[in-house]
């Protein structure tokens, strides 16, 4: 580690991160010949970021986002880098994709607040020219930082609902809630949904599975909630 600001940015991730980036190194920009720390935090999407002398470089998949203070040389670029990633891995991260046809012609990228602020739009990035008579497309994806899984998904996290006295995994994008009042169980079968508008997977009831009935032991209601999953799977 080259400079001591690289310290202060991987404290500052390391409550949402651990030590999950992939590594930090310095290495030689021979474009620039400037040596910088590079801190990779999440190599499959290209998050991390990059530390020189008096600059600090954010990237997040194909964007990115320059702090510096080349003319008067204090430290408020730090301050500024700090609070965007603390931003990044807080909220969540829309993605749009213009095509012009099927080619990609631009990205835009924004936050969205969840606290009532408008979203932020942070970065623009431009493939390449297009005929703008071409018959255009527009594609989203709304992205998150997974604590668990270390890395940035466009999955929803688990939120079982809190009456629930138990949850049973059917598979990634499915599982069972069993409930019991009375000593009488029931269930509700979530799984995974997407919305197209968004570009994000959510966790929803089931579609098209027979509602749950009342059982006297937890394990007749796993088997019928089970076996509604079967049912519908066999007149799909």
């Amino acid at each position: 580690m080259l400079f001591k600001t690289t310290g202060i940015l991987l404290e500052t991730v390391r409550p949402y991160t651990g030590n999950a980036f992939t590594d930090s190194f310095s290495e030689q920009d021979m474009r620039s010949a400037h040596t910088s720390d590079l801190v990779v935090i999440d190599a499959g999407n290209h998050v991390g970021f990059e530390v020189f002398e008096n600059r600090v470089i954010v990237f997040f998949f194909t964007g990115r986002r320059q702090f510096s203070d080349h003319f008067n040389r204090n430290h408020e670029y730090i301050a500024r880098a700090v609070a965007f990633l603390k931003d990044l891995f807080e909220y969540r991260l829309l993605r749009i994709a213009f095509y012009k046809r099927e080619r990609l012609c631009c990205e835009k990228y924004w936050l969205l607040y969840d606290d009532g602020r408008k979203k932020r739009h942070i970065a623009t990035v431009r493939s390449r020219f297009a005929n703008p008579f071409c018959s255009s497309t527009t594609r989203s994806a709304t992205w998150h930082f997974d604590r668990a899984a270390g890395v940035f998904s466009n999955r929803q996290p688990k939120h079982p609902d809190l009456r629930a006295v138990e949850v049973v995994d059917v598979s990634d994008a499915c599982y069972i809630e069993l409930f019991c009042k009375n000593s009488v169980f029931s269930y509700t079968v979530m799984e995974m949904l997407f919305d197209s508008y968004s570009g994000q997977y959510y966790w929803a009831p089931a579609e098209n599975v027979f509602p749950s009935g009342l059982y006297d032991t937890r394990e007749k209601a796993v088997a019928a909630a089970r076996e509604a999953l079967d049912c519908r799977a066999k007149l799909q």
